[in-house]
């Protein structure tokens, strides 16, 4: 089963929000998918080093998942306007992942 990392902008926006648009996502396009979270790497980061990480901790550890983990990236809406997705987007492009659009 294909790996899928899913690029969501998260920063100024509520988690309960991201979530449901993950949730979304998900039952709308990647059932077929096997699914990576960033929202649940977050959670075992912040389990890892038993505080709440700094941003640059995260998007390091969500580049690091979406390059050895996943075989595609799924941006969501309103990537384009988010720096995480953009740096994710050019990880995805340098490590010759396939990526997908909402």
């Amino acid at each position: 089963m294909k790996a899928v990392y899913i690029s969501v902008p998260i920063t100024g926006r509520k988690i309960e929000d991201v979530s449901k648009h993950i949730s979304f996502v998900i039952d709308a396009y990647l059932k077929k998918y096997e699914i990576i979270n960033p929202l649940k790497i977050f959670d075992v980061l912040k389990r890892e080093v038993n505080e709440i990480p700094s941003y640059a901790k995260i998007i390091g550890f969500d580049i690091m998942f979406l390059i050895e983990q996943s075989e595609a990236v799924f941006f969501c809406r309103g990537w384009h306007e988010s720096k995480g997705c953009q740096l994710e987007f050019a990880a995805a492009k340098i490590y010759g992942k396939e990526i997908m659009f909402e």
